[in-house]
């Protein structure tokens, strides 16, 4: 994995992992949004008890992922063959984790590859009338979001959430879903670079998130087509693979990198898992 954004930790230079100094990785990781470890042995075992030093509190992730390596906040990447195009994760959701970490059981012999792309750079280089566009109208995500309910009941209840953006919200005791209306912008404020990125879900195919019913700008309307051609063109122009080998772990900002899939055959042994934390202690 090559690029110059991204800053690797080689198990040739250190003892271990854990003879890595953690100021060390945050200072890394506060100046790139991205950081690998390449080479470490024992990471798989060690997988929680490694990130725990870098998280206040986990995301809880979407049912649909399987539960790995005997431990709920390691889950599976989402299941398929198919492509899955750049997103920074859930964020349309309520809960948008700050750090996403992959880790690499196994690679994928053709295809598979973990795609990337600086979405700080993306934002950089988009048009002055596109960065205003952006700016000044935020983007409604219809959702339904999956929950664990035990009550047995009919109908819908209108319920409270305290996000900002929030509207509509009920909970679908039938469908055992929590839905709403939420305002979000395509661009943030990175939390280590003080600068705008441009983290959302405009580029994804809705069918890669069942969670998200309809996209639209907040007065309804679609994002104009030249706008979005922008924004492909100028993200294809960022983005780059990860080329995975067994054993590596990615640390990522996900306020600050896009992320998604190349295809892949069915069959093919890759292997990728993920922990989200949703909140770090950085």
């Amino acid at each position: 994995m090559t690029n110059s954004k991204v800053y690797t930790f080689e198990a040739s230079d250190y003892a271990s992992i854990k003879s890595i100094q953690r100021d060390l990785i945050s200072e890394k990781f506060s100046n790139t949004g991205f950081v690998l470890f390449t080479g470490f042995e024992n990471l798989e075992s060690n997988l929680i008890d490694f990130t725990d030093q870098y998280t206040d509190r986990y995301a809880k992730d979407t049912n649909r992922r399987e539960a790995r390596l005997g431990n709920e906040n390691i889950k599976n990447v989402d299941s398929g063959t198919n492509e899955i195009k750049l997103h920074s994760e859930a964020s349309f959701a309520p809960s948008w984790p700050e750090i996403l970490w992959f880790f690499c059981k196994s690679p994928c012999s053709n295809g598979g590859n973990t795609t990337f792309c600086n979405s700080l750079e993306l934002w950089k280089s988009l048009e002055k009338d596109t960065k205003s566009f952006f700016l000044g109208n935020p983007i409604k995500y219809l959702l339904s979001l999956p929950i664990d309910i035990r009550k047995k009941s009919k109908g819908k209840k209108r319920w409270f959430l305290e996000e900002i953006g929030a509207s509509n919200v009920n909970i679908n005791w039938e469908t055992s879903s929590l839905e709403l209306e939420l305002l979000r912008f395509a661009v943030t404020e990175c939390r280590f670079s003080n600068k705008l990125s441009f983290s959302n879900h405009l580029l994804v195919d809705l069918e890669s998130e069942p969670q998200i019913l309809s996209r639209t700008l907040s007065n309804g309307q679609e994002i104009p087509a030249d706008i979005m051609n922008e924004i492909k063109e100028k993200a294809a122009e960022l983005t780059f693979a990860s080329n995975w080998k067994k054993g590596e772990l990615v640390m990522l900002d996900n306020k600050r990198f896009l992320h998604g899939r190349e295809s892949f055959e069915t069959g093919s042994s890759r292997d990728i898992v993920l922990v989200q934390t949703l909140k770090t202690n950085l």
